[in-house]
């Protein structure tokens, strides 16, 4: 999500740290768990501040994506 640029890397990556690209519904629930995560984190420091607003816009494009 912040390296767009190195989207086409992923398949190397995955097969290299456990050997196979892992499907991708879990792919993006895990993404979208993280964006939730940080949400939350900057939530806590800022209620509805930018980052706030950042994590939801991201949220809602990966949620948006097709393999």
């Amino acid at each position: 999500m912040h390296h767009p640029e190195h989207g086409q890397a992923l398949p190397q990556l995955f097969h290299a740290y456990n050997g196979s690209v892992p499907a991708w519904p879990a792919r993006r629930a895990a993404m979208l768990a993280r964006c939730e995560v940080l949400r939350q984190f900057c939530h806590r420091w800022e209620p509805d501040g930018p980052g706030v607003r950042q994590w939801r816009e991201r949220a809602a494009v990966t949620a948006g994506w097709q393999e």
